[in-house]
């Protein structure tokens, strides 16, 4: 897989927010994470429960100690992420994800609400001359061919992945 041009596909902050890849994706850690892009790439094998999925997110994304382990705390976490990482783009790429979630298939629509709510909140520059200003960041999600989109009631746009 070519990371740098699917960074290219993904980096300007417009929906579609959420993809489906169109192949399977390898699990590693940081892929790229230099200049104004960090793409991260999860393995969603063991985030079968919403506990393990908190659990492992907040490791992998480096979420501060005062995060809840619950869908409001990983809502705020996640708005905050550019705090961590202050890329232009932010790339989240599920592997695996046939188990995401998979003993907790009722949270995978929340999962989706939140991901679409905070592509969508980063998305919009913040000036308001405070320290929590901020650029416009390109933040997506990509959930290789394993996720079950009918579970949340849609399907997702496929990337090609090169």
């Amino acid at each position: 897989m070519n990371f740098e041009i699917l960074a290219e596909r993904l980096s300007r902050p417009e929906p579609p927010w959420l993809y489906r890849a169109d192949d399977a994706v390898e699990p590693q850690r940081i892929l790229v994470s230099e200049g104004d892009m960090a793409i991260f790439c999860l393995d969603s094998a063991t985030m079968t429960t919403v506990d393990d999925f908190f659990e492992i997110i907040a490791r992998e994304l480096l979420f501060p100690d005062y995060f809840g382990r619950n869908w409001p705390a990983f809502d705020e976490c996640l708005a905050d992420i550019y705090e961590w990482y202050p890329m232009q783009t932010i790339v989240l790429v599920f592997a695996g994800s046939e188990a995401l979630l998979s003993r907790d298939t009722a949270d995978l629509p929340t999962l989706f609400r939140i991901l679409t709510k905070v592509s969508q909140e980063l998305a919009d520059e913040v000036i308001e001359g405070q320290p929590w200003d901020r650029p416009s960041v390109a933040f997506h999600v990509v959930f290789d061919l394993g996720i079950e989109t009918t579970a949340v009631g849609r399907s997702l746009p496929l990337l090609p992945i090169p």
